[in-house]
């Protein structure tokens, strides 16, 4: 959800007859956020389905 919001933030910013500087670095940051944020959830997803479950040894 954030990547598509930094995307059509990117593409407003590029549309818009006054798009100052900013406007793209905000939009693009927001894209690559949402990129990392996925990458990471969906990482972390994977990684906790292969794991088998630990098992405690006691001593």
């Amino acid at each position: 959800l954030a990547f598509a919001a930094g995307i059509a933030a990117f593409r407003r910013a590029l549309n818009a007859p006054a798009s100052g500087d900013a406007t793209v670095v905000i939009g693009a940051g927001l894209a690559a956020a949402g990129l990392v944020f996925i990458g990471v959830a969906a990482w972390s997803f994977l990684r906790g389905k292969d794991l088998p479950p630990k098992h405690k040894q006691s001593r």
